[in-house]
């Protein structure tokens, strides 16, 4: 399980379709986490959802080796299109079109299912 705080991100660059997190404790090999910019809304019983179908999402998946606490992944467009993703530690596992808007777009670091709200 992967606890907040266990990974931070480092950087957000929209002109060049890329973030990069940098992980704070060692990441066991297989180890998924999902980073969407799909947004939290608040729920008419005062808790936090997010908004299944808005925002796209990349599941990135720690290497075989897993991967060393202090170590920087960077995840971005290879240049062909939203739908082509590079990383540099690791691989993308599975993905939905995923482009960072300059205008106000926040990223969400999520384990499990999207849809399960386990925020990291």
């Amino acid at each position: 399980m992967v606890n907040a705080g266990d990974i931070l991100f480092a950087s957000l660059e929209t002109e060049r379709q890329e973030l990069s997190f940098i992980a704070t404790v060692a990441l066991p090999a297989g180890k998924e986490i999902i980073f969407t910019r799909q947004r939290l809304e608040l729920t008419p019983f005062g808790t936090t959802e997010f908004c299944i179908g808005r925002g796209g999402y990349l599941v990135w998946q720690a290497p075989a080796g897993g991967l060393a606490a202090g170590t920087v992944v960077t995840l971005g467009c290879s240049g062909t299109g939203s739908a082509d993703i590079k990383v540099d530690h690791g691989a993308i596992v599975a993905k939905t079109p995923f482009h960072l808007n300059r205008l106000g777009d926040g990223v969400f670091a999520v384990e499990g299912r999207v849809e399960d709200d386990t925020v990291v």
